[in-house]
């Protein structure tokens, strides 16, 4: 289910380095503009053509629990750099029940854009080393690096549920 802007929280890494702990925090709107993306559903709401020239041959299975999503990666600098560390298991966060999130102790590569609308089952980063994997669709006007989506994102809201859970990344 879409949020409104003026009723969604947003997390942000605030600007001295430090990372906020469970506390949630405003943060500004990158001053940035991208077309809409059309009807069908886009991951990270890319332009269907930007969707089609980014989407590489690389696979995932993320897995939660019992249950294991197929993914796909774009062929993109980022999604390079973060296959490198897989497989892993992580610990995710949850935040304003709509995403889970883990912030990585190294950066990676990172190309922002703002995407009208954020899907079910996009898998971004979120300013150089937090992965996102969002289970509910919305809008936003802040900045994310697209990563790669869920191929079928169907059971995901309940296989995450509303609190910190273990998610694996494994290529293949």
């Amino acid at each position: 289910m879409g949020r409104s802007q003026a009723s969604f929280k947003e997390r942000d890494a605030p600007q001295d380095g430090t990372r906020r702990q469970g506390s949630e925090q405003s943060r500004q709107p990158q001053a940035s503009f991208q077309e809409p993306a059309g009807d069908g559903r886009q991951p990270g709401g890319i332009s269907p053509e930007k969707a089609q020239e980014e989407e590489g041959t690389y696979r995932l299975q993320i897995i939660i629990g019992d249950q294991s999503f197929s993914a796909k990666l774009y062929e993109n600098e980022t999604a390079r750099a973060l296959i490198k560390t897989f497989p892993v298991t992580l610990e995710m966060s949850e935040m304003n029940r709509n995403e889970k999130y883990y912030y990585f102790s190294q950066e990676f590569p990172a190309n922002p854009s703002v995407p009208e609308k954020i899907n079910a089952g996009d898998l971004m980063l979120y300013g150089g080393d937090c992965l996102v994997l969002f289970y509910e669709s919305f809008t936003t006007s802040y900045s994310y690096t697209p990563v790669g989506y869920l191929e079928d994102p169907t059971g995901l809201a309940q296989a995450v549920g509303n609190a910190e859970i273990q998610v694996s990344f494994q290529t293949g």
